[in-house]
């Protein structure tokens, strides 16, 4: 991984901030810190300016702000499943996604994998993918959601319910802020697809809520866009799939 180099002034108010222990010294370091390793691995090992460093940790302090005093609520959500523990089947006029994200660490990849299921809790298809890259459990979780998006508008579905257990993708997604980072780059790229798609709402559920999702997040390494079908179900996933019906 290459490394950053700090231009003289910015280096000195870096140095300035690691001394001090507020919550907005904080914010600048850990998105300055974050900007630095992930643009290095993401984007093609392109150090960010100056400029952009600071006005992403003013962003992300503000979206920090805004998690904290954010109640949980659906963007406009059609039913009352936020919180859920136990995965339930949409109704008759809609269809489910889960998704999940992991990271293999000593591997330097990530991956995700996402499932859609009917009012029944019949499978329609499942994906799961891995990718290069060392990055956080959070950027991965992010980017699965992305792309369970991206496939939902390729399937030219509506009327979907998407589930993910990271809340903090959730918070991102109904906060009007605008970030400047990898991770924010990925999320604004979510809430496009949003705006475009009919009736898909993301929200959160709790792990145990999530496990066919989990499975195939932590089943994906090596693998890349493995798509799964009715008739081509592995034992395990369906054994998980059966539990939650």
């Amino acid at each position: 991984m290459s490394t950053l180099t700090l231009p003289a002034p910015f280096a000195t108010l870096f140095l300035k901030l690691q001394s001090t222990s507020s919550p907005v010294a904080a914010s600048y370091k850990a998105a300055g810190e974050k900007l630095s390793d992930q643009n290095d691995l993401i984007w093609n090992k392109i150090s960010p300016s100056v400029d952009k460093v600071i006005s992403s940790a003013k962003l992300n302090l503000e979206q920090w702000k805004f998690a904290q005093n954010m109640s949980l609520r659906p963007l406009s959500s059609p039913n009352d499943s936020e919180g859920l523990e136990q995965w339930t089947k949409p109704s008759h006029t809609q269809l489910k996604v889960n998704v999940d994200g992991a990271t293999f660490v000593q591997q330097n990849h990530f991956g995700f994998g996402f499932i859609a299921r009917d009012h029944d809790g019949i499978l329609i298809e499942a994906l799961q993918s891995c990718k290069p890259g060392a990055i956080d459990a959070e950027l991965a979780e992010a980017i699965g959601v992305k792309e369970a998006l991206s496939w939902i508008k390729r399937k030219g579905w509506h009327n979907v319910i998407v589930e993910t257990d990271c809340i903090n993708v959730v918070h991102a997604l109904r906060i009007k802020v605008h970030m400047i980072s990898p991770y924010g780059s990925i999320i604004n790229e979510s809430k496009l697809l949003l705006s475009v798609l009919n009736n898909v709402y993301v929200i959160f559920v709790k792990r145990s809520a999530n496990k066919v999702a989990h499975f195939l997040a932590r089943d994906s390494y090596s693998k890349a866009d493995c798509i799964i079908s009715r008739d081509s179900i592995p034992t395990m996933l369906m054994s998980l799939i059966l539990k939650d019906s």
